[in-house]
């Protein structure tokens, strides 16, 4: 697993494969006047350029990182402008291009936007996904891109703004086993005296997500009520930045994620902006706040835990026997009232009624609501069941919380 990322401001101003060291590489590059260039933008910035002198005819350019070059999970986001309005058939952003310049890359097309399997032509594609219907972006509009591949899935998601504009779900999924070794690129195409210009780009291998400018830790911001039992599924945790690809979840008993107590959670879904799970307790305190963080592929993290708790779960567990002290085994339709609570005068009804049965040791297991009540606090439960003659029998316990 790798990363890596590029602002281009490491680099001096001239032809990309020079001043980049061969880091980048002019895979396909058109004919005539064509030109991949890292160029100043003045305080300091820069950019990776890609442009024709003049107009002239369609032609394809692909940049790439051959050191990345891999037959497994691979991830590009690229960052850029152009010149003018991104218009039909135009594929440009981050891709995943293979030696022959085959690629899959974003393209616009005239029912929409689309993640597609281009060929080296670049004339025809096979779509990925549907098409997704948004403003064509027009000149001088920043532009992101994200392709990524898992297994045979290819998947890619296109936005404007910021780097916190990203949206948390994918655009586009799909299977697509056509292309097996491919490289992480930035990828233009269409004719020329449009100059692509991208300002940033990277890339992450074997399951890491590709980084974002500026870094910056993930952040988690809300989990519904924030208070979940032991082994709860589905429960989502909201928040930025959030790696869709590698982040993990923790509780902490401290607001400090490297507590030795921690506990990590199941993780079950991702997005950038919120991350599911199943809650695991382990060691943890009930009914005690803990700190819940996020940490990404990169290792960063919320700088402070979201609070939330682990509540306890009462339960009634009673094992019943008749007046000889005989077990009462595989008994169903027994009633069983709950009072939360002791009575200390008059017949207050109870709290809850419910259906319960024995099991063939005589036991009875039953999970109750909780209402207000406090770990260890006692409650009054009666057991009846209708027949000749009527058994019954009432006692004062402290259930099981856990």
């Amino acid at each position: 697993m790798a990363t890596f990322g590029t602002d281009f401001d490491e680099y001096s101003t001239g032809a990309i494969g020079t001043v980049s060291s061969g880091v980048l590489v002019s895979q396909a590059i058109g004919g005539g006047t064509w030109a991949h260039e890292v160029i100043d933008l003045g305080g300091g910035d820069h950019a990776l350029q890609i442009w024709r002198s003049g107009a002239g005819d369609q032609a394809i350019q692909i940049v790439v990182l051959d050191d990345f070059e891999t037959a497994g999970d691979l991830e590009a986001v690229a960052s850029f402008t152009v010149g003018s309005t991104w218009d039909a058939n135009y594929f440009a952003g981050a891709a995943l291009a293979a030696s022959n310049n085959w690629a899959y890359a974003i393209r616009a097309t005239s029912s929409g936007f689309r993640l597609g399997l281009v060929d080296a032509s670049p004339a025809n594609s096979t779509s990925i996904g549907d098409a997704v219907t948004m403003e064509n972006p027009a000149a001088g509009t920043q532009l992101w891109t994200k392709v990524r591949r898992t297994g045979s899935m290819i998947m890619g998601k296109l936005w404007t703004g910021e780097v916190g504009d990203q949206p948390g779900d994918w655009m586009w999924s799909g299977e697509n086993e056509t292309l097996t070794t491919v490289k992480p690129a930035m990828y233009a195409f269409r004719d020329g005296d449009r100059p692509w210009v991208y300002n940033w780009f990277s890339v992450g291998t074997g399951g890491d997500a590709a980084p974002m400018p500026g870094g910056g830790a993930p952040t988690l911001t809300d989990a519904g009520d924030e208070a979940f039992y032991d082994g709860e599924t589905g429960v989502v945790f909201t928040g930025t930045g959030i790696d869709d690809a590698a982040a993990t979840l923790i509780l902490s008993p401290t607001d400090d994620p490297d507590d030795v107590d921690a506990v990590a959670q199941t993780v079950t879904g991702r997005t950038t902006t919120s991350i599911t799970a199943t809650i695991v307790r382990g060691s943890l305190p009930l009914d005690t706040t803990l700190y819940a963080f996020v940490i990404n592929g990169d290792d960063s993290v919320n700088a402070s835990g979201l609070a939330v708790q682990i509540q306890a779960r009462v339960f009634v567990r009673l094992t019943l026997k008749d007046l000889d002290g005989n077990p009462v085994a595989n008994e169903t339709g027994i009633t069983m009232l709950v009072w939360r609570g002791i009575p200390t005068t008059g017949a207050p009804n109870p709290d809850q009624a419910l259906t319960v049965s024995t099991n063939g040791s005589a036991a009875t297991n039953q999970q109750i609501d909780r209402g207000s009540l406090s770990v260890n606090d006692p409650i009054l439960v009666a057991t009846l069941k209708d027949g000749t003659p009527l058994r019954g029998g009432i006692r004062k316990i402290i259930p099981s919380y856990e």
